[in-house]
């Protein structure tokens, strides 16, 4: 139909025809007024296809709406000229409309995965720091507390690149036993702790729709967008436990091995004569 002209007729989605039993050249109520069905149509996904098309000048006189229009979609040739085609809309409507681009939309619903991108940096960042400080002490105290074992091994000629090789396993075998139980509870909590992040990030607070109808419109756009990253799933590759397990490793090499080689340097006869 001619979208300009004010005629009652329709074009249904195919949710919508199959649930009233309509077809082409059928008819329903509208508003108090018979509506035909000029068409119908399928836009390959349930939302689109539950909704119907009228022509805009008997919408707004059915409804009693002369003159409203409740939202605009405009399609720019070229992503460059996005930014300022939605300047020029911005400039001549005014405060008649709020206009939102879809670089806006997509923006303000990806922020709270940007949110918890740098939340789990920032976790990252401080996990490894305090692990590697958490091992560099406890094997400074295990080594010093071995000062006589040390000795004795040096007496008996050791060396104490074997001596730091003797640390450095028994520290890699704690290690990978920690990392294997922190790599396990790491799958079985990642989704839970998804979800409570993105419940604590994606709240209405921060996007709240307008008042008027164009933000409403752009309002329920984004809250769906932040409907489909809440049903997001974590999925723990390769990579991210070869990287955990690599991290584990060198830091259980440093943390061992910096303690036993300054207590290697000891001499047997000052260990012996102290113990």
């Amino acid at each position: 139909f001619d979208g300009t002209k004010d005629a009652n007729v329709a074009l249904v989605g195919t949710a919508l025809a199959a649930k009233n039993n309509l077809a082409v050249g059928s008819t329903f109520t509208a508003y108090g007024a018979t509506v035909t069905v000029a068409g119908i149509f399928d836009a390959g996904n349930q939302f689109a296809n539950a909704g119907l098309v009228m022509p805009l000048p008997t919408v707004q006189r059915l409804s009693q709406q002369p003159g409203d229009i409740t939202s605009v979609v405009v399609q720019v040739d070229s992503i460059t000229n996005m930014a300022s085609t939605t300047a020029a809309l911005s400039a001549k409507l005014g405060d008649a409309a709020d206009v939102v681009s879809a670089q806006d939309s997509s923006q303000q619903a990806l922020a709270p995965l940007e949110n918890i991108q740098t939340i789990a940096l920032y976790s990252l960042i401080g996990s490894l720091v305090a692990g590697a400080v958490i091992i560099f002490l406890t094997m400074l105290m295990i080594v010093r507390e071995r000062r006589r074992e040390i000795g004795v091994l040096k007496a008996i000629g050791s060396s104490n690149a074997k001596i730091m090789l003797q640390f450095i396993v028994e520290s890699l075998t704690l290690t990978l036993m920690g990392a294997v139980v922190g790599v396990a509870a790491g799958i079985l909590l990642s989704n839970p702790v998804l979800k409570l992040l993105l419940t604590s990030n994606a709240g209405d607070g921060g996007i709240g729709a307008p008042g008027r109808g164009f933000g409403r419109v752009v309002g329920g756009a984004i809250a769906g967008a932040r409907g489909a990253i809440n049903n997001l799933h974590t999925i723990v590759g390769y990579d991210v436990l070869l990287y955990g397990l690599g991290a584990a490793v060198v830091i259980a090499v440093l943390g061992s091995a910096i303690p036993a080689w300054l207590i290697a340097k000891v001499r047997p006869a000052e260990v012996m004569r102290a113990e």
